[in-house]
């Protein structure tokens, strides 16, 4: 009997533990990380939280195309947890910051000013404590004008490392300092001015197993030098995963640092954020349960509307499922969820993301990467957000990093990868024109496209080029040829236009969409599942 007793406190010990630091225990799954895509790995204890879903398409036949623009050379970078693209030395031509885990290097390559596709190493600084780097941002943060590469360890060393640029392809590294060793390494890094006093800070995001920490460090020397006062630690519930993230996501004029935690991806999500309090003169941790189902891994504060009121992108894992879900703020610590994106063939880690409004378009794109190794963007309508690309063709894990390009002159992407056995690769990738769009953008003729995705349920995206100021006229019929729904009666300019078809009452079957001007009369099928 008494072995039994044993048996059943273990258990109970493994099921339950305060997850939200309320004071209360939650019963849920406690177990080990195996794989490092910060899902516990166990199994699920039931009372899922159904959701509604905004499922990823199917159809592999997108509307946006990217061609490789440069791939690192074998052994360039490994042990990608993070890459860092950019212009650190204020020209004109990119740079790209990495590492090597064996041996101990950090690397910086700049692009060729005569072959934009090849990149050639201006910089490599030796890490003498051996092991991996990590997390990697970009900011001044002694306040002497140069910007500096800010990286931490990966391992447990317990390291910032500071390589600030001289000028014109002239790094320097700067003295390291060191946190209080708990044999937690580096997730995310950032930089700010979280309490408004004028001094930059660098935040870092630690802890990989059992536990974590947020440190704060402010500069406190003279201008150029590398002196920094750690000015608040936060201890987490559990152990930090994934990048996190930075902003003022409740619109208050403060930043905040957003925390990813590992745990179990089918209970409600958490958002964790740490923010300076000007009242009380002091850093706060604030936690809200979001009407969302899945972990968090990075977030992303971003302006959708362009009207003044940032919205919160946070990417994770929601119920196996890759996920990336919208909130606004509307009130104090408190978010409404305005959209979600759940790609549902992918069982894993929504690792990162990025927001931009891409050449020729009115409205940004959304850029997501997986655990999985896969790459997946969302061209915002306006009202929804609608797949217009994914690559799948990585040989698995995984993307841990994804930027749009910071480049004016054409659109392009940035992500990591690393595989299982130390390897790892970067890649950028250049937009292409769609067929008969010219170089600014301008379509060469009138053109429908294919709707995207279809099948569909319930709703679709519909493109149609105009080669000049036209009115227009696209109404949907069904198989009889009944009208439907008319989308658009209207003038409109030359240009790429987006319609969103939604079907929700519709019954499913087979239907005609049809865009008609002036000039020109074109006629696609779609087909609804329901």
């Amino acid at each position: 009997m008494r072995y039994i007793l044993l048996v059943l406190f273990i258990v109970s010990q493994s099921l339950t533990q305060d997850l939200n630091n309320s004071g209360i225990i939650n019963t849920r799954s406690k177990d080990f990380d195996l794989n490092g895509d910060g899902v516990i790995n166990r199994f699920d204890l039931g009372n899922n939280i159904p959701e509604a879903t905004h499922n990823g398409s199917t159809d592999h036949s997108p509307i946006l195309q990217f061609s490789s623009l440069w791939q690192s050379p074998a052994g360039s970078f490994t042990n990608c947890w993070d890459g860092l693209i950019g212009y650190f030395d204020n020209d004109t031509l990119l740079d790209i910051a990495g590492f090597t885990f064996s041996p101990a290097k950090f690397y910086i390559y700049e692009q060729s000013a005569s072959n934009p596709g090849n990149f050639t190493q201006v910089a490599e600084f030796i890490k003498a404590e051996g092991g991996s780097y990590g997390p990697i941002t970009l900011g001044d943060t002694d306040g002497d004008g140069k910007l500096e590469i800010i990286t931490a360890d990966v391992l447990g060393i317990s390291r910032v490392y500071i390589y600030e640029c001289d000028g014109d392809n002239t790094y320097s590294a700067q003295p390291t300092f060191t946190h209080p060793s708990n044999s937690q390494g580096g997730q995310g890094i950032y930089t700010g001015d979280m309490n408004h006093n004028g001094k930059k800070e660098i935040i870092v995001l630690r802890g990989t197993t059992g536990g974590g920490e947020v440190n704060i460090w402010e500069h406190s020397g003279t201008i150029g030098t590398n002196t920094y006062t750690k000015i608040y630690t936060y201890t987490t519930v559990t152990y930090v995963f994934g990048k996190g993230g930075f902003g003022d996501s409740d619109n208050d004029g403060w930043d905040e640092v957003l925390l990813g935690l590992g745990g179990i991806p089918t209970f409600n999500t958490f958002i964790r954020r740490i923010e300076f309090d000007s009242a009380s003169s002091a850093f706060q941790h604030q936690i809200f349960e979001a009407p969302s189902v899945g972990l968090p891994s990075s977030f992303k504060v971003y302006d959708l509307g362009n009207n003044g009121i940032k919205e919160l992108f946070m990417t994770g894992n929601s119920n196996s499922r890759a996920a990336c879900y919208i909130f606004r703020a509307n009130g104090s610590n408190s978010y409404q969820k305005i959209d979600s994106i759940l790609e549902t063939a992918d069982n894993n880690n929504m690792l990162s993301c990025d927001v931009r409004i891409l050449t020729g378009n009115s409205q940004p794109t959304l850029l997501l990467g997986s655990f999985n190794g896969r790459i997946y963007t969302y061209q915002y309508s306006g009202s929804a957000f609608i797949k217009d690309y994914e690559n799948l063709s990585y040989p698995g894990a995984a993307i841990r990093r994804v930027y749009w390009l910071p480049t004016n002159t054409y659109d392009g992407y940035f992500n990591t990868w690393s595989g299982t056995n130390a390897d790892g690769t970067f890649y950028l990738f250049k937009k292409d024109n769609p067929v008969g769009i010219s170089s600014n953008n301008s379509p060469l003729q009138y053109r429908l496209e294919q709707n995207f995705p279809n099948p569909f349920n319930p709703s679709t995206n519909i493109i149609y080029y105009l080669p000049k100021a036209s009115s227009v006229s696209l109404a949907v019929y069904d198989i009889k040829g009944s009208l439907i729904r008319l989308l658009v009666k209207k003038q409109q300019n030359a240009g790429i236009h987006t319609v969103e078809f939604q079907a929700a009452n519709l019954p499913g079957g087979v239907y005609f969409y049809t865009l008609a001007t002036g000039d020109n009369t074109e006629t696609k099928k779609m087909i609804l599942i329901k």
